[in-house]
């Protein structure tokens, strides 16, 4: 199967397709987000109590019941004036984590208020306000990856901003508001993951297969996640959703736990896919960013058309492809082991024995996370191999072909 030539366009064949591909799916998922968005109400929650966040500097602080006793994470062992920005000052009561925040008199901070249907309003000490030094350090970060990755980083880096602020408006505050977490969370993974990839990389046959492959990758991980989740008899009901349990009543858990997993693996899926994809295109003699091998180079010059005849091809990726997700499944091992750290030494401090921890709801929802990402991982790599080498074939052609071309009507411009 071949497409034609599109020389009266200016657009090559695969970035023609690229396109057309990017179009429909938009065209298929903004008319859903569009019906879906969420009405952006203030939060409430269930009892009718409304919150409110403000910045504040603190005077007059008294941490020393902290430093006595221990005390619960969520109640007061400490208070302090807040100086409101509108002139206003309120007594506040402070949690062990400002005493562990060393706060003290001067520092700037942001305070949350909670106006009940009947009673009396509750300041509290909710954070260290740290707008400022967040600001810098993220200017910091864009400068190393201007300097150090280029353009492409650059676009990462905004792709990452811009899907933040997504994630928040429409898929954090739809599902907030009642909505089906895993529809939302659905919508947000393909216009994310289709709109970013293609952004940062740009149009061409690489990044429709390292989105391809991404998509089956997922797919499969979802499936297996569900299947996991019901066989363990998993609720979704952790430490880290049990307040989410609380706000919003009408959550399922359980499909919210899925849907974040949905969320969790667009990245490291995609990390495997846009690596396979650039492999496929070395070993069939594409190299360069903007440019390609077309045989110029001696007695070697015909070996990316042997690599690209060769059956050995689909081995010769995969041998790379395995590497690659053989070091991916253990940074994912170590990474979740790391951020579930915490619940390991207070489960030690209980002491829970091994078996019985593995089998919390806890730790048993991190297993199987981690278990259905692993399925991700090896349905994804060999997704994109297959798909990187028919799209290379189909859109691109062998680089001979490529240099035919290029010498009748200029060089196609690809990027990824």
């Amino acid at each position: 199967m071949r497409f034609p030539a599109l020389r009266t366009s200016g657009l090559s064949r695969e970035t023609f397709v690229s396109v057309v591909v990017v179009g429909c799916v938009l065209l298929f998922a903004l008319p859903i987000v569009l019906a879906l968005w969420p009405s952006q109400q203030p939060a409430e929650l269930p009892n009718g109590t409304t919150m409110d966040y403000s910045r504040a500097e603190l005077s007059d602080v008294d941490l020393a019941d902290c430093e006595a006793a221990w005390t619960d994470s969520d109640s007061f062992c400490g208070e302090a004036t807040a100086h409101l920005d509108d002139g206003t000052a309120h007594t506040i009561g402070i949690t062990r984590e400002g005493w562990v925040a060393g706060l003290e008199d001067g520092d700037k901070v942001v305070i949350q208020t909670a106006t009940p249907v009947q009673g009396e309003v509750l300041h509290s000490f909710h954070s260290v306000e740290r707008g400022t030094s967040l600001a810098i350090f993220a200017a910091i970060t864009f400068v190393l990856v201007a300097l150090s990755v280029g353009g492409k980083g650059l676009r990462a880096f905004v792709s990452l901003l811009v899907s933040a602020l997504f994630i928040w408006v429409f898929l954090v505050t739809g599902v907030h508001e009642g909505g089906n977490a895993l529809v939302y969370s659905t919508v947000t993974a393909v216009l994310v993951l289709t709109v970013v990839l293609h952004f940062t990389h740009g149009f061409g046959a690489k990044t429709l297969a390292a989105w391809a492959g991404t998509v089956c990758g997922v797919g499969a991980a979802m499936l297996a996640g569900w299947i996991f989740s019901s066989v363990a008899r998993l609720t979704g009901i952790t430490e880290s959703t049990s307040a989410a349990v609380f706000a919003t009543g009408d959550v399922d858990i359980a499909v919210l736990a899925l849907a974040a997993l949905l969320i969790a693996l667009i990245g490291i899926l995609n990390d495997i896919t846009v690596a396979q994809a650039s492999v496929v295109f070395s070993l069939l003699g594409f190299q360069g960013e903007d440019s390609h091998d077309h045989g110029h180079r001696g007695s070697g010059g015909h070996e990316g058309g042997a690599a690209a005849k060769s059956p050995s091809l689909m081995k010769r990726a995969l041998d790379v492809g395995q590497d690659h997700a053989a070091s991916a499944i253990y940074t994912v091992s170590f990474s979740v082991v790391g951020a579930s750290l915490a619940a390991f030494v207070a489960a030690k401090s209980y002491g829970m024995p091994v078996w019985a921890l593995m089998q919390s709801e806890t730790v048993a929802h991190t297993i199987v996370q981690l278990l259905a990402g692993i399925v991700g991982l090896t349905v994804t790599m060999p997704a994109t191999t297959l798909f990187a080498i028919w799209f290379a074939r189909v859109l691109r052609g062998s680089p001979e072909e490529e240099c035919v071309r290029g010498g009748a009507g200029g060089h196609a411009q690809h990027h990824f």
